[in-house]
């Protein structure tokens, strides 16, 4: 069968062209996809700078998720494509039915673009919480580093809405960001900007149970000081989970932090979770996409502009391409 996609190799921009796409095989289903994802895992796998990327060498299609329905009936799904040379950037992809998540059964019409934009985000924080976290605590005390991108504001509404946190309190780098995030997230209960004086962020972080990273590097270093030294309850703990690295790849923790506090620094990504839990993680993320609970602004672009969009940077809003 003959459908448009978008392709990549050698680490170049993606091309929308004619691809061949066969039968589905053993094991699989044809999904005729309506919308992708897009996010800077799409952009690094098709590059191959993710460490799930496989070779760049043969041409592959791009992408990690998408929604569509199964061929030949109406049931709509979300799905991940993510093996190494596998794609979801295609009119029609054949993909694994153990990798296919049904929508709930009540959605309104816009439900399939909000899970095409915002699934990868949300599943950031999801997996964070769900499987690396386990038990979060009653009342949970939340800190999301990188509060003001796409991940950090759907983490804040997860860790209200679904996990039940008491407080979240958002970091960045930008306090006009964070002033308007404050404006436009009622779920968000306060905020820090990162030049604060060390006692402020301290104050703000006094016995804070979970600290989302979406930012590593210095910042992670600074405020991870400033929240240990600032525990009243040294044998409470405190789970930071790495989760992005946008700020850089390292990150210091002196010695006397672990023997000091009860401090867990834990990593949150495709590899720690099981196949068991990634399925629990990305329905259970399906389902409240879906059904409205969760929601940020997104936009839409066509597939056929992926050259002219790849081109841009990433912006303040997610972005999907529309595929039909």
């Amino acid at each position: 069968m003959q459908v448009k996609a978008a392709v990549a190799s050698g680490g170049k921009p993606p091309v929308y062209k004619d691809i061949q796409v066969e039968a589905p095989g053993a094991g699989e289903v044809a999904i005729e996809v309506i919308a992708v994802g897009y996010s800077n895992l799409v952009r690094a796998r098709a590059s191959g700078g993710h460490y799930s990327a496989g070779s760049t060498d043969q041409e592959s299609l791009v992408g990690v998720d998408g929604v569509g329905k199964i061929q030949g009936t109406e049931e709509l799904v979300y799905f991940v494509n993510f093996a190494p040379g596998k794609g979801t950037y295609s009119e029609v992809v054949n993909v694994p039915k153990n990798f296919i998540y049904p929508f709930p059964k009540d959605f309104d019409e816009k439900a399939p673009a909000r899970v095409a934009a915002l699934a990868n985000g949300t599943m950031a924080s999801f997996m964070a919480l769900f499987d690396r976290v386990g038990d979060v605590p009653a009342d949970a005390k939340i800190a999301v580093l990188g509060a003001t991108g796409t991940a950090g504001q759907l983490a804040i509404q997860v860790s209200k809405k679904i996990f039940g946190a008491k407080t979240v309190v958002g970091i960045a780098r930008s306090a006009e960001k964070l002033a308007k995030l404050k404006q436009s997230q009622p779920l968000l209960d306060e905020v820090i900007a990162l030049d604060e004086d060390e006692d402020k962020i301290g104050g703000s972080l006094n016995n804070v149970d979970i600290v989302l990273d979406f930012l590593w590097g210095k910042p992670a270093t600074s405020i991870l000081a400033a929240a240990v030294k600032a525990k009243a309850e040294k044998s409470k703990r405190l789970s930071w989970v790495q989760i992005g690295s946008i700020a850089g790849e390292d990150f210091s923790v002196p010695s006397a932090f672990l023997r000091s506090s009860n401090l867990v620094i834990l990593g949150s990504g495709i590899g720690p979770s099981s196949p068991e839990q990634n399925r629990k993680v990305l329905q259970g993320v399906t389902e409240a996409l879906a059904s409205g609970k969760l929601d940020i602004n997104y936009r839409e672009v066509a597939l056929a502009d992926i050259a002219e969009e790849w081109a841009k940077p990433l912006g303040d809003v997610r972005t999907f391409f529309k595929v039909k």
